[in-house]
């Protein structure tokens, strides 16, 4: 097994166990859960942007290109999620009762 796939697969893994466990816990419906924990990973995202810059802390190997790809990719994960809360509203009554 590659190392990215290793990487994707621990991270959704880790998404999925935080989703199951805020909902239990404290009686979120999933998506909204995802939503909140999308948002997080793009604040931080956001937060640390100058260091992925080149010339910051830990440049990004893809250079400033693959940041904004990078960037882009997440805000359309997160349309997403939210479209998928809006356009269907069943999805808000699984999880979290």
């Amino acid at each position: 097994m590659s190392d990215l796939a290793r990487r994707v697969g621990l991270t959704a893994a880790i998404f999925a166990a935080c989703t199951f466990a805020a909902s239990l816990l404290w009686r979120i419906p999933y998506i909204f859960t995802v939503i909140g924990l999308i948002v997080i990973g793009l604040v931080g995202f956001l937060v640390t942007l100058d260091d992925d810059l080149p010339g910051g802390w830990s440049p990004h190997p893809g250079g400033r290109r693959a940041v904004f790809i990078y960037l882009a990719a997440f805000v359309g994960v997160f349309a997403a999620a939210i479209a998928i809360a809006v356009f269907f509203p069943a999805v808000q009554a699984l999880g979290g009762r």
